[in-house]
Formats: C-alpha cells, sequence, structure tokens
C-alpha cells in the first residue's frame, strides 16, 4: 500500500497555482459536470445532533477520467478557533481513486 499525504491549506496554496492552465482544467470539470453523463449521487449526510455537527460524503464520477475522488466534509458548529472572533473550522479530507488499479493516489 502506498503512503498518504496529508496537506494542510497552506501547503496546497503552496503548491498549485492558480493560472490560466489550472483555470481552464476547473473551467472544463464545469462543462463536464453539465453536460456529461456525470454518475453523482446525493450527498450522504449523518448528523450528530449531540455534538451539533454532522458530516457530509461527496463525490462524483466523470466518464473518460481514470480518476475519480471522495469529499468527507465535517461540520461541528460549536468548534471555533483558538479566539472567539475566528470562524468556525472546517477539516475537510478529498481523497483520490483509480478507477482501473484501485486504491488510493494523489492527484
Amino acid at each position: 500500500m502506498s503512503d498518504i499525504t496529508l496537506l494542510s491549506e497552506a501547503d496546497l496554496r503552496a503548491c498549485v497555482a492558480l493560472d490560466l492552465p489550472s483555470i481552464e482544467a476547473i473551467e472544463q470539470a464545469f462543462v463536464l459536470l453539465a453536460t456529461a453523463a456525470v454518475a453523482m449521487p446525493p450527498i450522504l449526510r449523518l448528523d450528530i445532533p449531540e455534538h451539533n455537527g454532522e458530516v457530509d460524503v461527496k463525490t462524483a464520477y466523470l466518464p473518460g477520467l481514470e480518476r475519480f475522488a471522495i469529499k468527507v466534509s465535517p461540520g461541528f458548529f460549536d468548534n471555533r478557533g483558538t479566539r472567539p472572533a475566528e470562524p468556525q473550522r472546517h477539516d475537510d479530507a478529498v481523497v483520490g481513486a483509480h478507477r482501473f488499479a484501485g486504491g488510493l493516489v494523489a492527484g
């Protein structure tokens, strides 16, 4: 099994440029989402009322791509940062998978 790398928001900002090729790739993904036979099930939501929270799981597959991603997004609405003025913290996880080989991939 391959190692899994965890990246913070700062890590992502340091290694992903928001340049023209990136913007064009994002635009193409939205075009495919609107026009292709996308497999995108409803959001799975798990409520955790005793902690004023929820966890959402989202995924989609675009035909023709070798990979797909799964996003796990928890929200615990009483959690704040270390200072009262800080907004609620979200610690999302995005996992990539290869549709042919199985297993997890990075990128």
